[in-house]
């Protein structure tokens, strides 16, 4: 008969198994938590077609969850369903002068996402100095991941101080005084006020 695993080390492998497990289930639990069906359930809610109070109260749901809702916002980044023309397709309309009216666009599901996300973290500032915002559709999933346990308040000093710090690095006056007072916003807690659909 095959002698039997040696008693002694039976404890040491049920430890071992029992850590791997936990483990597991941390992480599985993290994902989860992260990506609830309320915050799923708020996303498809933005989508054009939805009566204008089910699409505010989708916002304003994902809104009051600050940064428990951003790995659900980022996951959808990449999502092409027609969003709220009414609540979404104002902010970033450029028409050229001569055309009457203006051309009509369509926002998309991922777009509404990084607008709920960029709206809570740097606010909606008017079109003169949205080009010095620090983030942008393409790189706010690496962003978040690397500053994941900051506060809210972390976050929108962070980005509007390096939004300050590329200003100062242009030479533009202008916009680096707007951005002084954003910063002043941020640490008296007056940000970010403007919301969604600001013009």
């Amino acid at each position: 008969m095959k002698p039997l695993i040696a008693l002694p080390f039976i404890p040491l492998l049920l430890t071992l198994f029992s850590a791997c497990r936990n483990t597991d289930t941390r992480l599985s639990s993290s994902n989860v938590s992260a990506i609830t069906p309320e915050y799923e359930r708020a996303i498809q809610n933005l989508a054009e077609g939805k009566d204008p109070q089910t699409v505010k109260t989708a916002i304003q749901v994902l809104s009051d969850a600050k940064t428990q809702a951003f790995p659900a916002l980022i996951k959808h980044l990449s999502d092409k369903t027609p969003a709220s023309v009414e609540y979404f397709g104002l902010r970033d309309i450029m028409c050229a002068p001569q055309t009457t009216p203006c051309l009509p666009w369509q926002p998309r599901i991922g777009e509404a996402c990084f607008e709920i996300i960029q709206s809570e973290v740097e606010g909606n500032w008017p079109k003169a100095y949205r080009s010095h915002y620090t983030l942008t559709a393409g790189n706010v999933g690496e962003w978040w991941e690397s500053r994941r346990t900051m506060s809210l308040k972390d976050l929108q000093l962070d980005a509007g101080k390096t939004s300050l710090e590329r200003a100062r690095h242009k030479g533009d006056a202008e916009t680096i005084r707007f951005l002084q007072e954003h910063l002043k916003d941020v640490q008296s807690g007056r940000c970010c006020p403007e919301g969604i659909g600001g013009t």
